[in-house]
């Protein structure tokens, strides 16, 4: 992550999310395709899944299963009215990360910053750890990302290096 530029590079990436996503039928719609992902997987509606959609529709686990199960339906968009402001703290980045020559094992996590991420993982791992790739997100996508790889998974979240693309 020692890109000169990076942070400001990020940072205009997450500028550019938080616009697609700040509206609540926009926030609705993401949230539905991260669950049609999972599910066309194999991979049914968890409750994790329903919580992280809460958090990022602003609302209760009871309203977000709602206003989700109702979408995936087909119905128009309903119970907008219970999706609240857009919590900025739940955006941030999905991070790809490996120990420096290991190349069998890949971490999938989600942070708010990368750079400080790569540090606490170097510490924690008391090897070199180097986040390699970074998308803006939520932790929702984070989620959607270890159902893609769930057969692949080693501990935790790291996974055998054979990852399906995103």
């Amino acid at each position: 992550m020692s890109e000169p530029g990076h942070n400001s590079v990020a940072a205009a990436r997450l500028r550019s999310f938080v616009e697609r996503v700040e509206q609540p039928e926009n926030r609705v719609n993401y949230a539905l395709e991260r669950f049609r992902e999972c599910r066309g997987r194999s991979v049914r509606y968890t409750s994790r899944a329903f919580q992280l959609a809460a958090n990022l529709l602003s609302t209760d686990y009871e309203a977000a299963k709602r206003i989700i199960r109702f979408a995936d339906l087909g119905y128009p968009l309903r119970h907008l009215d219970l999706v609240g402001p857009l919590n900025e703290d739940c955006i941030g980045f999905v991070y790809y990360a490996r120990r420096v020559g290991d190349f069998r094992q890949i971490k999938i996590g989600f942070t708010r910053d990368p750079d400080r991420r790569e540090k606490q993982l170097t510490a924690i791992h008391k090897c070199p750890v180097r986040i390699f790739s970074i998308r803006e997100g939520v932790m929702l996508d984070e989620h959607v990302e270890h159902c893609r790889n769930h057969q692949r998974r080693i501990v935790g979240e790291w996974f055998a290096t054979e990852l399906e693309a995103a």
